[in-house]
C-alpha cells in the first residue's frame, strides 16, 4: 500500500485539528504526508490514526508527516496511535522534518538483590531495542561508563548479574536503549 501527498505550492497554515493517516505494514511503513513548499505553519491539534491498529508501529518505524521549506510554530497537541509497552514516539523532529518515530521509552529498574555475592539487575524491555547496561566508579561529568552487558530486547525482562565489588565502595549503573 503506497501513502499520499498533498502538495501546496504557497505557504499553509495548520489550525484546528489536522488528521493524518499511518500503516504500519511490517518493517516498511508508509503514511500520508503534507508537501509545502513554502513555509508550514503548525498549529491546531495533530492527530495520527493508525489504519492497521492490531499492528501498532515496531522500534525504529520513522514516519514523514511533513515536508516544506521551512516550518514553524508547534502543535497545541499531539493524538499518535499507542505503541508497545516500553516503547514510545519520539516528537523532537516534527519542527525540524516532519517526521514522528518510535522508540524505546524510558527504562524501569526493578529492585536489586543479591544472588551468591553477585548483585542481580533486572529491568523490563520492549521488543527490538538494544540495552546495554554500563558501569562507574564516579558521577562526575567526566567519568568513563565501561560496558557490562547487552540485551537485545524481547518484552520481557532482562537481568544481569554482576559480582559485587568490595573495593572501590561505590559503583554506579546506568541503562542506555538504541
Amino acid at each position: 500500500t503506497s501513502g499520499y501527498t498533498l502538495t501546496f505550492s504557497n505557504r499553509l497554515v495548520l489550525a484546528g485539528d489536522t488528521i493524518i493517516q499511518i500503516r504500519t505494514a511490517g518493517p516498511k511503513s508508509v503514511n500520508g504526508s503534507l508537501f509545502v513548499a513554502d513555509e508550514l505553519q503548525c498549529g491546531g491539534r495533530l492527530i495520527v490514526n493508525n489504519l492497521d491498529p492490531s499492528q501498532p508501529p515496531a522500534f525504529g518505524s520513522t514516519f514523514k508527516l511533513f515536508q516544506a521549506a521551512r516550518i514553524t510554530g508547534s502543535f497545541a497537541r499531539l493524538d499518535l496511535p499507542s505503541v508497545r509497552q516500553g516503547l514510545q514516539w519520539d516528537t523532537s523532529l516534527i519542527a525540524v522534518d516532519g517526521s514522528i518515530r518510535v522508540v524505546a521509552g524510558s527504562v524501569q529498574m526493578l529492585p536489586l538483590y543479591l544472588v551468591n555475592g553477585s548483585i542481580a539487575i533486572r529491568f523490563q524491555t520492549a521488543a527490538g531495542p538494544t540495552y546495554r547496561l554500563e558501569s562507574t566508579t564516579s558521577m562526575e561529568p567526566s567519568a568513563v561508563w565501561t560496558l557490562v552487558g547487552s540485551r537485545v530486547g524481547n518484552g520481557g525482562f532482562a537481568i544481569f548479574v554482576v559480582p559485587a565489588r568490595q573495593t572501590p565502595t561505590h559503583q554506579f549503573f546506568r541503562v542506555r536503549a538504541d
